[in-house]
């Protein structure tokens, strides 16, 4: 299973998969849904990339539907942002 902490001392991103390439299967979403729930925020991340200083970031973001993602703009540096919706609903 995916690294994640308990409730005491959450973690606001999991450690990213090993390996060069990540396959986000049924049970790694799943994984990392466990952890959004387990989180008081109610959202966690899996990094896709391997480093902060890689050029592109990607990551899954689980997000459980009483928690709320504020509308925001990355200004510095510059970025753009999207969002694919795997699964449930959004508003």
């Amino acid at each position: 299973m995916v690294g994640w902490a308990p409730m005491s001392s959450f973690r606001r991103a999991l450690d990213a998969p090993a390996g060069p390439l990540v396959v986000l299967s049924r049970s790694l979403v799943d994984q990392v849904a466990h952890a959004s729930r387990a989180s008081p925020r109610q959202r966690i991340i899996l990094p896709l990339h391997k480093h902060d200083t890689d050029g592109l970031h990607r990551m899954l973001n689980v997000i459980q539907p009483d928690s709320y993602v504020r509308p925001h703009r990355p200004l510095e540096p510059p970025r753009t942002e999207s969002w694919v919706l795997l699964r449930g609903a959004a508003a």
